[in-house]
Protein backbone atom coordinates (compact mmCIF):
# COMPACT_ATOMS: atom_id res chain seq x y z
CA UNK A 1 0.00 0.00 0.00
CA UNK A 2 1.35 3.39 -1.12
CA UNK A 3 1.99 6.17 1.65
CA UNK A 4 2.45 9.75 0.64
CA UNK A 5 6.09 11.21 1.73
CA UNK A 6 6.82 13.79 4.01
CA UNK A 7 8.06 15.64 0.99
CA UNK A 8 4.67 14.93 -0.34
CA UNK A 9 2.20 16.21 2.12
CA UNK A 10 4.51 19.11 2.62
CA UNK A 11 4.12 20.16 -1.15
CA UNK A 12 0.27 20.31 -0.65
CA UNK A 13 -1.89 23.13 1.62
CA UNK A 14 -3.76 21.88 4.50
CA UNK A 15 -6.80 21.06 2.29
CA UNK A 16 -5.01 19.14 -0.23
CA UNK A 17 -3.60 17.07 2.84
CA UNK A 18 -6.41 16.67 4.35
CA UNK A 19 -8.30 15.59 0.28
CA UNK A 20 -5.41 12.94 0.51
CA UNK A 21 -5.41 11.43 3.82
CA UNK A 22 -9.43 10.97 3.76
CA UNK A 23 -8.97 9.05 0.55
CA UNK A 24 -6.39 7.34 2.19
CA UNK A 25 -8.35 6.30 4.72
CA UNK A 26 -10.71 4.41 2.53
CA UNK A 27 -8.64 3.01 -0.19
CA UNK A 28 -5.27 1.36 -1.29
CA UNK A 29 -3.66 2.90 -4.48
CA UNK A 30 -0.75 1.69 -6.54
CA UNK A 31 2.35 4.24 -7.03
CA UNK A 32 0.31 5.34 -10.71
CA UNK A 33 -2.48 5.85 -8.90
CA UNK A 34 -0.71 7.93 -6.03
CA UNK A 35 0.71 10.18 -8.37
CA UNK A 36 -2.96 11.03 -10.06
CA UNK A 37 -4.32 11.37 -6.04
CA UNK A 38 -1.59 14.20 -6.02
CA UNK A 39 -2.25 15.72 -8.39
CA UNK A 40 -6.00 16.31 -7.64
CA UNK A 41 -5.06 17.33 -4.05
CA UNK A 42 -2.95 20.46 -5.73
CA UNK A 43 -5.90 20.89 -8.26
CA UNK A 44 -8.09 20.62 -4.69
CA UNK A 45 -6.04 23.29 -3.36
CA UNK A 46 -5.94 25.65 -6.03
CA UNK A 47 -9.70 25.42 -5.94
CA UNK A 48 -9.48 26.38 -2.10
CA UNK A 49 -7.44 29.38 -3.06
CA UNK A 50 -9.42 30.73 -5.84
CA UNK A 51 -13.10 29.99 -3.92
CA UNK A 52 -11.58 31.81 -1.10
CA UNK A 53 -10.64 34.40 -3.21
CA UNK A 54 -14.16 34.99 -5.00
CA UNK A 55 -15.64 35.70 -2.40
CA UNK A 56 -13.45 38.78 -1.13
CA UNK A 57 -15.58 41.82 -0.71
CA UNK A 58 -13.20 43.91 -2.28
CA UNK A 59 -12.83 41.98 -5.48
CA UNK A 60 -14.48 43.50 -8.47
CA UNK A 61 -16.99 42.40 -10.51
CA UNK A 62 -14.18 41.70 -13.19
CA UNK A 63 -11.62 39.95 -11.00
CA UNK A 64 -15.10 37.90 -9.66
CA UNK A 65 -15.81 36.69 -13.38
CA UNK A 66 -12.24 35.77 -13.96
CA UNK A 67 -11.89 33.51 -10.62
CA UNK A 68 -15.09 31.87 -12.23
CA UNK A 69 -13.54 30.98 -15.29
CA UNK A 70 -10.26 29.88 -13.47
CA UNK A 71 -12.55 27.55 -11.43
CA UNK A 72 -14.46 26.37 -14.18
CA UNK A 73 -10.80 25.26 -15.48
CA UNK A 74 -9.76 23.55 -11.99
CA UNK A 75 -12.64 21.69 -12.04
CA UNK A 76 -12.71 20.37 -15.73
CA UNK A 77 -9.31 19.33 -14.74
CA UNK A 78 -10.35 17.27 -11.48
CA UNK A 79 -13.10 15.77 -13.18
CA UNK A 80 -9.94 14.48 -15.69
CA UNK A 81 -8.26 13.82 -13.35
CA UNK A 82 -10.59 11.64 -11.09
CA UNK A 83 -11.80 9.57 -13.55
CA UNK A 84 -8.75 7.89 -14.46
CA UNK A 85 -8.25 7.37 -10.49
CA UNK A 86 -11.67 5.55 -9.18
CA UNK A 87 -14.87 7.34 -10.81
CA UNK A 88 -16.96 5.48 -8.40
CA UNK A 89 -15.68 7.25 -5.31
CA UNK A 90 -15.34 11.17 -6.39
Amino acid sequence: MWEPSQADLDALQATGREFVTSYLENYEVSAAEAKLLLELAQIVDRLSEVRTLRVDPLASIKERVALDRLEQGWLRLYGSFASMLKPEVL
